[in-house]
């Protein structure tokens, strides 16, 4: 019963229908039995914006089931989006000791460093994430960015045109691309990776960095 429970609030996130996932998992009241119920249900929340509901629910995980590496990772998906990207960085580090093979977890810690502008060891963790997973495309990406920002321009555009081979429809990717090709001169290039980005979504899926690159190059 509970996996038909979680494939259907995972079938509601899948479609963004945040709300019905909510609601399906807070009236099952013996749900908290199982660790997912507390990932799941602080994803949701987390996804409607309601973050610090989103830490109380994981953190309420976490003390019942201290050794599930994934509450940890999804603890530290809440941090970020609060804007502690050192706190996040940290959980994500947890959730590795329980889960040492994972690439995602590898690439989040990436990422993570990279908002603290640690990007020489940032792409320590992308590389392991692509040996564990060469197929994951968000680590070519997140490297193409790390690699932009030492000034390897060859190699980040490489990365990036790699990961949207893999993936088409990464709208970060895009976006990262358009940096790229910014440093070239390729504005008019740049300009078309913004757009795609655009109509990939990327203004619902993260942040107004897009349309305000935009304003900024047209």
């Amino acid at each position: 019963m509970a996996n038909k429970i979680f494939d259907k609030c995972l079938q509601h996130l899948q479609y963004q229908e945040y709300k019905k996932a909510s609601d399906v998992l807070s009236s099952r009241k013996w749900l908290p039995r199982y660790a997912s119920y507390y990932c799941l249900y602080s994803s949701t929340e987390n996804q409607l914006k309601n973050h610090y509901g989103a830490l109380d629910i994981v953190n309420n995980g976490i003390q019942k089931f201290p050794q599930t590496g994934y509450l940890y990772n999804q603890k530290a998906y809440v941090l970020y989006d609060l804007g502690d990207f050192t706190e996040a960085l940290k959980y994500s580090k947890t959730a590795l000791q329980y889960l040492p093979n994972d690439a995602e977890i590898l690439n989040n810690i990436g990422y993570y460093l990279t908002k603290t502008k640690k990007y020489t060891e940032s792409i320590r963790y992308f590389n392991e994430a692509i040996t564990r997973e060469p197929s994951f495309s968000f680590p070519y990406d997140n490297r193409g960015f790390a690699k932009l920002n030492l000034g390897d321009t060859e190699g980040a555009l490489s990365d990036i045109n790699y990961s949207l081979e893999l993936d088409a429809g990464n709208s970060y990717a895009y976006k990262n691309r358009a940096k790229v090709m910014l440093k070239l001169g390729k504005t008019a290039d740049a300009l078309q990776d913004l757009k795609t980005a655009l109509s990939l979504g990327y203004s619902d899926d993260f942040d107004d960095e897009v349309e305000s690159m935009l304003k900024t190059y047209s």
